[in-house]
């Protein structure tokens, strides 16, 4: 793989995983409970390591497996995951009660809340993308971009949700599976 597609196939991994982040502090934003910046670095590192050890996972197990069928199941993956995340962005949102103490700010403690249940997809992801192939290069750009990009997506998604969340009842859920399946074709395609 070339160094422009290594670079654009892990824009769209980090994209497709910070949509979850930017969707979660869209939601808090909205009901006006504030993502502190330490906060936010916390759901941030453990989507970022959990993306990590599902790149070096599937990257483990697609050694021992012939490279058509990881090319496959790491489509396929990535298909399943992605019409999943269609048809739940397309539902009505369903919010996770993470400000345990009500008192409008999501603590360290209840960041590592969020982080679990916005951090699975990520695992999946890399597991998928990791079978395909995978360098050292490859997981460092993968990862990297995924920390840049969901660190923007917390805090825009903060501020946005603040802004216009009563003006508007905007839904982007559906837009991380359109990435997870622009990711398997171009997996089985290139």
């Amino acid at each position: 793989m070339g160094i422009v597609s290594i670079f654009f196939v892990a824009a769209l991994i980090a994209l497709a995983c910070s949509v979850d982040c930017f969707a979660s502090a869209f939601a808090y934003g909205a009901d006006r409970v504030r993502i502190p910046f330490f906060s936010a670095l916390i759901i941030n590192l453990v989507c970022c390591v959990v993306l990590g050890l599902g790149l070096l996972f599937g990257a483990f197990i697609g050694q021992y497996i012939d490279i058509e069928y990881t090319k496959w199941a790491g489509a396929f993956i990535l298909v399943a995951l992605g019409l999943s995340k269609i048809v739940s962005g397309l539902k009505k949102p369903v919010s996770i009660k993470a400000d345990i103490d009500n008192n409008k700010v999501i603590t360290k403690g209840e960041a590592t809340l969020v982080s679990a249940g916005i951090s699975l997809d990520g695992l999946a992801v890399g597991l998928s993308f990791g079978l395909v192939s995978l360098s050292g290069f490859e997981f460092f750009i993968i990862v990297g971009l995924a920390f840049v990009a969901g660190g923007i997506a917390l805090y825009l998604g903060g501020r946005i949700g603040q802004n216009i969340a009563n003006k508007t009842t905007l839904r982007i859920g559906w837009l991380g599976g359109v990435m997870l399946i622009a990711l398997a074709i171009m997996n089985v395609v290139f």
